[in-house]
């Protein structure tokens, strides 16, 4: 494993953290920096995020708990259909392109 990622790795414990956190500005970020990690470490952080942050949501005492699972879950789903729509696009337009050519 390259060094980058070992260092991505240590630091997916301190972003589970952050998702607790009281703020909702952390908390968002904290999402999206996982996202990014599961696209880069897929196997390794999602095991955590369904180890760790899946939990979250069942914390009917703790609103910011479930805010921060929601939160994470929400930006790793949103990047993978935007990511899935840019490339579905890209095809589409080759194949017009072929098409008119």
């Amino acid at each position: 494993m390259h060094v980058l990622c070992v260092q991505l790795l240590s630091l997916t414990d301190s972003l589970l953290r952050c998702l607790q956190h009281p703020l909702s500005a952390i908390r968002h970020m904290a999402g999206r920096c996982l996202a990014v990690c599961s696209r880069i470490l897929t196997s390794i952080v999602m095991e955590k995020v369904i180890s760790h942050v899946v939990p979250f949501l069942g914390a009917s005492d703790n609103v910011i708990h479930r805010q921060g699972a929601i939160e994470a879950i929400a930006r790793i789903l949103c990047r993978d259909v935007v990511l899935s729509d840019e490339s579905r696009t890209a095809n589409e337009s080759m194949i017009v392109h072929r098409y008119y050519s």
